[in-house]
């Protein structure tokens, strides 16, 4: 247990499941990282939707950045702070700090050493797991003794009970829909191409984490056309407004072919919150 410590590295959703199941029991703040050069980014989203679920704080950390697009793709998969690599060069450490800043998205500077909980439980499940059938049984037994191990652990640092202080000192971040509805001058197909120019351009904005357009089912509609783009938090708004590559779009293609429009930015309350 003692070389147990620091950001907990996960790479399989039953081990996540287990350790959020015990910061919530805990009533204990917990962070998990994920090495962007060895996790499977397909897992990312289920893990979020995991850490939003959990009734404890949960810090989802991107962990080894080496370039500006990590750190970008990092933001977009959910990650909320990050750590770079020791290695990189300074161009590409204030490439990555401008991201970071415009998302609101802090980078720390250095942490205690990354443990591989998978790693860690390997000598306490492959006997448990040997008399198991199936893939069910082997996930629900990872996901009890990944619980049951950082419970011990949380106990053996006294962070339970600590998830409201936790809380109050940091900033919770939560995704934001910016809600475009607009008619255009152009006819259908200009208008589909208006569209399908600014989900390439606008995609691509750090802090942006999906981007969507649509048409109205109803033919006799106020408005025919939308947006919805969801950004990282309420900071990429000004960042978004104000990035070259969204001015760009907007001043030379949408505005001049829009400007029937209504833009307003929401947070969620909902399902994605519970």
């Amino acid at each position: 247990m003692s070389s147990f410590r620091g950001p907990l590295y996960i790479s399989t959703l039953p081990v996540a499941k287990g350790l959020l199941n015990a910061a919530e029991n805990s009533n204990a703040p917990i962070v998990l990282s994920m090495d962007m050069n060895r996790t499977d980014f397909d897992l990312l989203p289920s893990i979020e939707r995991l850490a939003r679920q959990c009734k404890s704080p949960v810090a989802l950390l991107a962990q080894n950045i080496e370039t500006t697009e990590q750190a970008s793709l990092s933001i977009r998969l959910g990650c909320n702070a990050m750590i770079l690599k020791h290695t990189l060069d300074n161009t590409i450490k204030n490439n990555i700090n401008v991201i970071s800043q415009a998302c609101a998205i802090p980078i720390i500077e250095s942490t205690e050493v990354l443990t591989d909980v998978s790693v860690e439980l390997e000598k306490h499940t492959i006997q448990a797991i040997q008399s198991l059938s199936c893939w069910k049984e082997i996930n629900a037994c990872i996901t009890q003794e990944s619980s049951r191990f950082v419970l011990d652990w949380f106990a053996s640092i006294n962070a339970s009970d600590h998830a409201q202080e936790a809380l109050s000192n940091c900033n919770v971040c939560r995704p934001v829909e910016h809600l475009i509805i607009y008619n255009t001058t152009s006819d259908e197909q200009a208008s589909d191409e208006l569209a399908a120019k600014g989900r390439q351009v606008l995609n691509n904005i750090p802090g942006v984490r999906a981007t969507w357009s649509g048409t109205a089912i109803k033919a006799d509609a106020q408005y025919q056309w939308c947006w919805l783009i969801r950004f990282a938090n309420t900071h990429v708004i000004e960042s978004y407004r104000n990035h070259p590559e969204h001015v760009a779009y907007a001043d030379n293609y949408f505005r001049p072919n829009a400007s029937d429009r209504i833009s307003i930015d929401y947070k969620l309350i909902g399902a994605d919150e519970a």
